[in-house]
């Protein structure tokens, strides 16, 4: 048996996957450990304490943790956000901690994440899911390049489309679990049984090539695109025994939504709009919210740890008007306050851009409870509260639109600061999950991915940083394709663009703004 005396644990016996996976595991002659879920720090200590004491080591760990509360960007509460980020993404974070030190001391393991298409795909029913499930994708990119060096092994499943799926996800906005073995190829919705396989394989010396992979297990359900026409329908068609009609995608001659022409002043494109800039006191916000008040919007400004009198100076200086808000936005009392003081100046708010963020600069081993709770709460839960806010604001504005500051990170990981990529995979899937939502109110919800934009302070204040191993100037053009680094005016140009409305095919995207960084 390929599993002979390996000890597996597994987090959550009581989810279907967890079921699943220790049975699994068992047939191949592994000893598990399966516990009931836990969710505090203590808990979660004293079970990898409890294993190392009695069998002395843990060979794998299979994360298995699941829990679904359907809940909208619009109306979800605090409580139902917080509950989906603990349980689906900061236990996961806890038990990487517990077993990789113990791992880390033995020189080898295996961590294997239950994770979900959801880290990808909206549900349309479940933002706080999604955004959660992302973070654990980017938790085993982060654990693979952390833990790599001392012979561990960190691999996701995305596991989709299995029996029962379309009850459990299913909403009124996505279409995707309508029929939903109807969509699957091969016409059969998968099993926790079948998930369960691919953790076998994944545990085993088979994957030895392996690391920081994500598999998506879910028979080609998210490939599906539109209607498959089969073979033996484009014969028919061919032969004349079906309409054109039949096959056609829509109708080429209908052009009654064709968008109005765009026949402003593109210098002042967005004359008579209200953008909100969080995180705009300086660095890349302060570049956004001038390059909007350059082309006529009214800017509200906003000032936490640092004043933004340069912000509202250089706002001046180029002809715009504005306010400065004082708060944290990662309060509710301050985010409110925020949206009510832009109504009372402006009257309407037609553009938000969430950029305000923290940024700790821990390895994996090093960060605590405390900062992953920080970070979460001003990274992702911060952009959540403003634009649920802003959503009412929104749906009264002819053309709303959310814009989302983020990272390269959010797809790679930072080999030195776990928790903050896991914040901007969270975020990538609140935009998608946001768009997916919003569009019936016109609201376009977008993305800006940044690499290597110059700003002059920075919050993250590590105690030690790696060596430089590599010397950009040796690289093809410094480490940039476009030969430089960014600056916040860059981010600003592509937020304008978002903002406008020439921006309105485009929603639920993801522009990458890094010189081309992450191609070399």
């Amino acid at each position: 048996m390929r599993l002979s005396d390996k000890i597996i644990l597994i987090t959550d016996a009581g989810t279907p996957l967890g079921k699943a996976a220790a049975a699994a595991f068992t047939k191949e002659g592994a000893v598990v450990v399966a516990p009931e879920a836990v969710i505090a720090k203590t808990d979660i200590d004293k079970i990898v304490s409890d294993t190392l004491v009695k069998y002395g080591r843990i060979d794998v760990l299979a994360y298995s943790h699941d829990e679904l509360i359907k809940s909208s960007v619009e109306n979800s509460s605090d409580e139902q956000f917080e509950r989906m980020i603990l349980v689906n993404a900061k236990t996961a974070f806890l038990y990487t901690q517990a077993v990789g030190r113990a791992m880390k001391d033995a020189h080898g393991g295996n961590i294997i994440y239950f994770g979900s298409i959801h880290s990808e795909k909206p549900t349309g029913s479940a933002f706080a899911y999604s955004a959660a499930k992302a973070a654990v994708k980017m938790l085993c990119k982060e654990a693979a390049l952390d833990l790599g060096i001392y012979n561990i092994r960190a691999n996701i499943i995305e596991v989709g489309g299995l029996k029962g799926d379309e009850e459990r996800f299913a909403g009124t906005v996505s279409p995707l679990y309508v029929d939903m073995t109807g969509k699957i190829p091969g016409g059969r919705p998968g099993s926790a049984e079948d998930a369960a396989k691919v953790s076998v394989f994944l545990a085993s010396e088979d994957s030895v090539l392996l690391n920081g992979a994500d598999i998506r297990a879910d028979g080609a359900l998210t490939l599906k695109y539109m209607p498959r026409v089969t073979y033996e329908e484009f014969d028919d068609y061919k032969a004349g025994k079906r309409a054109p009609s039949e096959l056609k995608f829509f109708n080429l001659n209908d052009q009654s939504d064709r968008p109005r022409a765009y026949t402003g002043d593109n210098n002042k494109s967005l004359i008579n709009k209200v953008a909100v800039v969080t995180g705009s006191a300086s660095g890349i916000g302060q570049g956004i919210a001038l390059a909007l008040a350059e082309r006529g919007a009214k800017l509200v400004v906003t000032a936490h740890s640092r004043p933004a009198d340069e912000t509202m100076q250089l706002i001046r200086d180029a002809g715009g008007e504005a306010i400065c808000v004082k708060g944290d936005f990662s309060s509710l009392k301050d985010v409110k306050n925020l949206f009510a003081e832009a109504s009372t100046a402006f009257g309407k708010v037609d553009i938000l851009v969430n950029n305000a963020a923290l940024q700790i600069n821990k390895w994996l081993l090093e960060a605590t409870e405390e900062e992953f709770d920080l970070l979460m709460s001003t990274n992702l839960k911060g952009y959540w509260m403003c634009t649920k806010e802003a959503i009412p604001y929104m749906k009264r504005a002819e053309c709303g639109r959310i814009i989302n500051i983020a990272s390269i990170h959010a797809k790679r990981p930072t080999d030195f600061d776990v928790t903050y990529s896991m914040t901007k995979a969270g975020i990538k899937m609140l935009t998608r999950e946001s768009a997916l939502e919003l569009a019936q109110y016109g609201i376009m919800v977008n993305m800006v991915s940044l690499g290597g934009v110059k700003i002059q302070q920075k919050s993250g204040n590590p105690s030690w940083k790696p060596p430089g191993r590599y010397n950009l100037g040796n690289m093809p053009k410094k480490g940039y394709l476009c030969g430089r680094a960014g600056y916040p005016e860059d981010v600003g140009w592509i937020a304008a663009f978002l903002a406008d409305e020439r921006s309105q095919y485009i929603t639920g995207s993801n522009i990458r703004a890094d010189g081309g960084t992450m191609m070399i």
